[in-house]
């Protein structure tokens, strides 16, 4: 838990806006395999996408997704769940 900044951790749906932002930008938006868009799209383009998110919306923060990160960490260390 060290160095875990202050922010919140957006879920899932706040991820899918942002991913979104970041497709429409670099014209993968329409595609049918979005991924093979991506994957084929020049770096520098995908660091443009990626610094023209919108804030404070978009931080690329880590996902509570309930495998590696199952839940808000402050609510887990409150509750005890953590490694000691």
């Amino acid at each position: 838990m060290q160095s875990i900044g202050n922010d919140p951790f957006p879920v899932s749906a706040v991820y899918e806006q942002c991913f979104g932002n970041v497709t429409h930008f670099v014209g993968c938006d329409q595609e049918d395999d979005v991924m093979k868009c991506l994957r084929n799209t020049a770096t520098s383009t995908l660091i443009a996408a990626v610094n023209h998110r919108p804030q404070p919306l978009c931080k690329y923060l880590p996902i509570v997704d309930g495998n590696l990160i199952q839940d808000v960490p402050s609510k887990m260390i409150a509750d005890g769940r953590f490694t000691k």
